[in-house]
């Protein structure tokens, strides 16, 4: 073999490990590189969704200006692509680090997406079943009476129909108790409904899902979550944890508002130990693979059967349970991880976030082919509002405006 030929093989040896390598590793350039090339060379929109993409940016930056928010990221997914992904603002108050599409946040509650579909899979796969019982997966489960824990299954963890008290143990959650501790007190707790009777929004009976995937499959939760989600999607920013969040390079911190302005304050690891509750940290450019995920575009990884089942509404929200009064929807629910919003002939399905002042939501329209996420590093009406505004925009291009939602400054402690 000559030198010029062997150079040449050694060249296409390097460049097939290079591609081999980027299809799994989670925090591999080069991954990052060829998806951003394919998408660059693709990206040729019509000129409705150039104006809608334009109309967003400016009220994305008008809102942000207008409340002194410190940073914010947006991706915009459609028809399988990603038509937008962009940073604003900055990661920290008193400095000119930007915020873009790669910056990682805690997601808090949009976290909680992540685990029915995960459990998807395994319900594929046949490993369990959605009304299997909960304690023949976790014996450690267990609620005030053996009759009322035989009673609990997999669509009553995931759609918060236990039938507990609301937010049951989350104060002890915002004062650094952590999730192992917490389960095991459940059995103190007087359940104030039949199960699947009413939905109670949950963190810590929540993340009892995360014990079944572990007994089940021998894999910690958060292991299995990066092998089948995060990797095959390429969320190379995604993790779990305090510590991935406090290891990330670019990072965007948490800030608090006063009357005038906003001021930094430290990255906490409260609630971290509920990962399926609200564990996961994420860019928006990780965000917008998931979108496509859940819009039913990658089937090599769950069938768009399942994700029928997984958005398939379990129980009807009342009204101050909602947390979507700036939708004005017709009627409201939740699925299994997911809230569902009918308005006319539009369902909208969506979640919000708030832990350690992050704010964060995700909204997407399967029918329409059409989803945006929204993070942001400090509480503002602007985010609650953020993906209702983008749906109202999206209705007002297409000549079909519907009803506008009502402008609604949401509070800390809503529940999401």
């Amino acid at each position: 073999m000559t030198k010029k030929y062997g150079v040449t093989l050694f060249g296409i040896v390097l460049f097939l490990l290079a591609v081999n390598h980027a299809a799994w590793a989670p925090t591999n350039w080069f991954g990052r590189l060829l998806r951003g090339e394919k998408e660059k060379e693709a990206l040729k929109l019509d000129p409705a969704t150039q104006e809608l993409l334009a109309k967003y940016e400016e009220y994305v930056r008008f809102s942000m200006g207008e409340e002194n928010i410190p940073g914010a990221a947006v991706a915009i997914v459609k028809g399988g692509r990603v038509i937008f992904a962009k940073g604003f603002g900055v990661k920290e108050v008193e400095s000119s680090d930007s915020i873009n599409a790669a910056t990682v946040f805690r997601l808090a509650s949009l976290s909680k997406g992540f685990a029915p579909v995960l459990v998807g899979m395994l319900v594929e796969e046949g490993c369990l079943e959605w009304d299997d019982k909960v304690v023949d997966y976790s014996p450690s489960f267990e609620l005030r009476s053996e009759s009322q824990t035989r009673q609990i299954n997999m669509r009553h963890l995931l759609s918060h129909t236990v039938g507990l008290p609301p937010h049951s143990y989350d104060f002890s959650l915002d004062h650094g108790d952590t999730y192992e501790r917490l389960v095991r007190r459940l059995k103190e707790v007087r359940l104030s409904y039949k199960p699947g009777e009413m939905h109670t929004y949950q963190n810590i009976a929540y993340s009892v899902v995360g014990d079944v995937v572990h007994n089940l499959t021998g894999e910690k939760y958060a292991d299995l979550l990066a092998r089948r989600i995060f990797q095959p999607l390429g969320m190379y920013n995604a993790s779990t944890g305090y510590g991935a969040m406090m290891a990330a390079k670019n990072v965007a911190y948490p800030h608090k508002p006063t009357d005038k302005y906003y001021y930094k304050t430290p990255i906490s690891d409260l609630y971290y130990s509920a990962v399926p509750a609200a564990g996961v940290n994420a860019s928006v450019e990780d965000m917008a693979q998931w979108l496509l995920l859940l819009l039913g575009h990658r089937p090599d990884l769950i069938s768009d059967k399942m994700l029928d089942q997984i958005f398939e509404p379990q129980v009807k929200l009342l009204r101050g349970a909602c947390n979507c009064s700036v939708w004005n929807p017709d009627e409201s629910y939740y699925a299994l991880g997911w809230r569902v919003l009918d308005k006319g002939d539009q369902r909208i399905i969506l979640h919000g976030g708030y832990v350690n002042s992050y704010r964060t939501e995700i909204a997407f329209d399967r029918q329409n082919d059409l989803g945006i996420v929204v993070l942001s590093n400090g509480v503002s009406r602007f985010i609650g509002e953020s993906t209702a505004a983008f749906f109202q925009m999206h209705r007002d291009l297409q000549g079909n405006p519907g009803g506008e939602g009502e402008s609604v400054r949401r509070s800390e402690g809503e529940n999401f």
